[in-house]
């Protein structure tokens, strides 16, 4: 039953990592359209880098994804746990704060240029709350996978216009049904009363 509950919540972690993906290339795609200085450069720095050969795929969508979910996250996991242990004076959810925006802004200065990195530190913030929250390095590897998956594919096959009146009509659909996967993931690793399973 624990096992079940976990692999669906896994399972609704890769969802939302497509769906948080497409909002976000929706949201960038209005910036863009505002900006179109920031959509020239984003498009020269992607294609300085992506490569669709088998090496590059699996950097982009395995490798990169768990070496810094190990890196960033885990981080934060490991220092949560030894500041918990050395009896920090600071209270568990803002150690968590603290360590969440630590690990968010590491993983912004990581990717190394300012449209990447406020993506970065934006998306750092939502996975060190879902590993956090799930207790679970897994949640955020799974998601991250999902979310580099989705956005390699959005660029090489991504023709539709995303700024389109009825994407952006869909986006409040968006939103709440990611709402609900957020919900799901928690509930296969956290009871009813805030404990892990």
């Amino acid at each position: 039953m624990k096992a079940d509950r976990r692999i669906r919540s896994l399972i609704c972690a890769a969802a939302l990592g497509v769906l948080i993906q497409l909002m976000s290339s929706c949201v960038m795609n209005l910036v863009f359209a505002f900006f179109p200085m920031l959509a020239n450069r984003y498009s020269d720095l992607l294609s300085g880098f992506i490569r669709y050969d088998i090496k590059s795929i699996l950097y982009i969508c395995v490798f990169s994804p768990l070496l810094e979910e190990f890196l960033f996250r885990g981080f934060m996991l490991l220092g949560y746990k030894l500041l918990i242990k050395a009896k920090a004076p600071i209270s568990k959810k803002g150690l968590f704060y603290l360590l969440d925006l630590i690990q968010s802004l590491l993983f912004a200065f990581y990717h190394g240029n300012p449209i990447q990195g406020v993506y970065a530190f934006i998306l750092g913030l939502f996975i060190g709350w879902l590993v956090f929250g799930t207790f679970s390095i897994m949640s955020g590897v799974v998601f991250h996978v999902f979310v580099n998956t989705s956005s390699l594919l959005l660029y090489r096959y991504g023709n539709a216009d995303l700024h389109d009146p009825v994407f952006i009509a869909a986006f409040p659909l968006l939103a709440l049904l990611s709402f609900f996967l957020i919900r799901s993931i928690r509930s296969g690793f956290i009871n009813e009363d805030g404990a892990l399973r």
